[in-house]
């Protein structure tokens, strides 16, 4: 893969730039933390002149390690940008070494003496063109028009003897519409 080549060069470079801004910005929330921890107050608001427990200093550097997920995050989505381009040059690649195999194929493939309309279905059988089958010489399209079948008609259906049983639930107010209950999902009213 010597000559593999990159496009999207404006991107890259926006990419390169976020990248390395974020490295920048995740190593001063690294400082901001660590200050943090060290004094036991955020920095910026003064000293401390009382002795300082350990969650005091945890929530004062916490602000600094907010600013270093960001910076990191901005890394992060500077390597996913890159890896989108890399995928798009690849697959451009790819699709180009298909193209070159195809028209390789069928450059070297040799021309039959006869056009496929006139050969018998035996010499078909033989040709390998590709692995989809041939298609059936008596092959009919599937149309709408086609003249119906003839369909026996099927037996009626026998009233039943007795009444199935139903499941009674409660009783619902008249003002309640009659069927079912849709689903809650369905219905524009919270669920009871």
């Amino acid at each position: 893969m010597t000559d593999f080549r990159k496009t999207y060069a404006a991107g890259r470079g926006i990419a390169v730039v976020f990248s390395n801004l974020g490295w920048g910005i995740a190593a001063v929330g690294l400082l901001l933390a660590a200050a943090g921890f060290v004094q036991g107050v955020m920095p910026g608001l003064g000293g401390s002149t009382d002795a300082v427990d350990l969650s005091a200093r945890i929530g004062a550097s916490m602000p600094g390690l907010g600013v270093a997920f960001f910076g990191l995050f901005s890394v992060m989505m500077a390597q996913q940008t890159r890896a989108a381009m890399d995928t798009a040059d690849m697959t451009h690649r790819m699709l180009e070494i298909a193209a070159r195999r195809a028209a390789d194929e069928t450059a070297s493939a040799p021309k039959p003496a006869m056009s496929p309309q006139a050969q018998p279905e035996e010499a078909m059988a033989t040709v390998e063109d590709d692995d989809i089958p041939a298609m059936p010489t008596m092959a009919r399209p599937r149309s709408p028009l086609a003249a119906p079948r003839a369909v026996p008609p099927a037996p009626k259906a026998e009233a039943p003897a007795r009444a199935e049983p139903r499941i009674i639930g409660p009783v619902r107010p008249s003002s309640a519409p009659a069927g079912p209950r849709p689903h809650p999902i369905f219905s524009a009213r919270p669920p009871r």
